[in-house]
């Protein structure tokens, strides 16, 4: 067995063991599946980031348990989207040099989904 086998994966699970991976391990995948105890502004806004800098990143499933007290932590990263029906926030952010954005959808507080999604420019 090869000691980098780990690098042809494209799907990531994680409970509870974000702090365990270095980012340039985290941003390797293209689909995530991410469950934490907690989440903050700045855990939310690194995780985000990381995220858009990925060449092969496309989308992710993160539920946080007990999310930040912290009011509407989702407005720390990128610019409000249209609302939606089924959620509760939508946020964009642009990926610079790119026709690429993220795009969070919040469930519910703790519940996101991150899209990878190319902009309709016009």
């Amino acid at each position: 067995m090869e000691l980098d086998q780990w690098k042809q994966a494209e799907e990531l699970n994680l409970m509870y063991s974000l702090h365990w991976f270095p980012d340039e391990v985290l941003v390797q995948f293209k689909e995530y599946w991410i469950q934490t105890c907690t989440l903050d502004k700045a855990q939310f806004a690194r995780i985000g980031m990381k995220f858009a800098t990925s060449p092969v990143f496309e989308s992710c499933r993160l539920v946080a348990e007990e999310p930040s007290r912290e009011i509407d932590f989702m407005d720390s990263i990128g610019v409000p989207g249209p609302p939606e029906e089924d959620y509760r926030s939508i946020r964009h952010l642009m990926i610079p040099n790119t026709d690429k954005l993220l795009v969070f959808k919040e469930y519910a507080p703790g519940d996101i989904e991150i899209e990878k999604q190319t902009r309709d420019i016009q």
